[in-house]
């Protein structure tokens, strides 16, 4: 999925690129990848040719760091406001142990 999803991103910049030298309208904001395991691969290529990357559904923290993905944005909160959802929900039922199952990707390993 990666490899698909960086071959996309990679495409997009060179038909903005076409666009940009025709004299046509370039964006240079593109609706990227809904998952954050994708987006931490495609931001930064895009981000290298001048291109921002905004997500719907990219939450994992890593890609809060300004340093590291500087053409990042979303319209979704980062996990960080999930983890301490379920922080909160555990302490209203007095829990003092939980178990936590994830993927091991850049969602799953930030959240737990």
């Amino acid at each position: 999925q990666s490899g698909e999803a960086l071959k996309h991103a990679l495409g997009i910049i060179d038909i903005e690129q076409q666009k940009v030298d025709g004299n046509d309208t370039y964006f240079p904001i593109v609706l990227g990848c809904p998952w954050s395991s994708l987006s931490t691969i495609t931001s930064p290529a895009l981000g290298e040719f001048g291109h921002g990357q905004i997500s719907s559904g990219a939450t994992s923290i890593a890609l809060s760091n300004p340093n590291r993905y500087p053409h990042f944005y979303r319209t979704i909160p980062s996990d960080a406001l999930q983890a301490q959802g379920i922080i909160e929900f555990a302490k209203e039922f007095n829990w003092t142990k939980l178990s936590v199952i994830y993927v091991n990707d850049a969602y799953g390993v930030y959240l737990s």
